[in-house]
């Protein structure tokens, strides 16, 4: 008796073909069985089952073997619903066909709600329940339910990411930001720039308008970006603590340097 060579896009029905030429020769015997099963795999084959084909078990030879190989090359059901729910509409099939390709991902309604219904769920709760066998829909949105609690209270009282802001500005109004309070703003003659008050003739940068004599290139102020978290400043006594701000802001210097100023204050 001849199998045909092992299908591995399809091995499932590649294994109902072959026992059913085991059925029509009364083949019966575990040890027969599985030295058809080897011989019917090619090299590449052969070495993705190769830790069971050198150790194999003393019984059971050829169910132990059969379940290696769906487990190599079979998808899963939640991998065909995943399929199904992507399917690339008709394309060049006839409609009877593209329903046989339904049917064939998945005959079980239960399982295709499932997928449906994780499909719509964020992606980090998503991660979550992946790891769990929970296959009653219902117990899975109560499982959802809790990872989401959990994901919510946490996200209440964590500093969280920082998020960030991307602003263009003028660097005057940047030293305006980090102005503790009560201190003066002080005055620029109106006909310097800001850098020209500060650095002199040593200022490498210029703002339009400037009447300075010296000799630069009036640029466009970079820009700077704010990033922001919320957190605690702890009370004094250490009872607890203050719900606070912290502002980190990375501003270009007059030498086109990057400075960082970080300020925590409380909200």
């Amino acid at each position: 008796m001849l199998l045909p060579e092992f299908w591995t896009k399809s091995p499932e029905v590649w294994f109902v073909r072959i026992e059913a030429q085991f059925g029509t020769r009364s083949v019966t015997a575990d040890q027969t069985k599985y030295d058809y099963l080897v011989s019917s795999l090619d090299a590449n084959t052969a070495e993705e089952v190769q830790a069971v084909l050198l150790n194999p078990p003393t019984e059971n030879k050829y169910e132990h073997l059969k379940a290696a190989l769906l487990k190599t090359f079979g998808k899963s059901q939640t991998q065909k619903d995943a399929e199904l729910l992507n399917i690339a509409g008709l394309g060049d099939r006839k409609p009877s066909a593209l329903l046989r390709r339904i049917n064939a991902l998945n005959d079980d309604p239960r399982t295709l709600k499932r997928a449906l219904f994780l499909a719509n769920l964020p992606s980090d709760i998503k991660t979550v329940l992946a790891g769990q066998d929970i296959e009653d829909t219902d117990k899975l949105a109560e499982a959802a339910d809790r990872v989401w609690e959990t994901k919510t209270a946490v996200q209440a009282v964590s500093t969280g990411e920082p998020r960030e802001l991307a602003i263009t500005t003028d660097t005057a109004d940047v030293n305006a930001f980090f102005r503790k309070p009560g201190q003066p703003k002080g005055r620029n003659p109106p006909a310097i720039c800001f850098y020209h008050e500060k650095f002199g003739p040593e200022a490498r940068r210029c703002q339009a308008g400037c009447k300075s004599t010296g000799s630069c290139t009036t640029t466009t102020p970079r820009p700077f970006k704010i990033s922001y978290s919320e957190g605690c400043i702890p009370r004094n006594g250490g009872n607890g603590c203050h719900p606070a701000l912290q502002v980190s802001m990375v501003v270009s210097s007059a030498y086109g340097s990057e400075v960082e100023r970080t300020v925590e204050t409380l909200r």
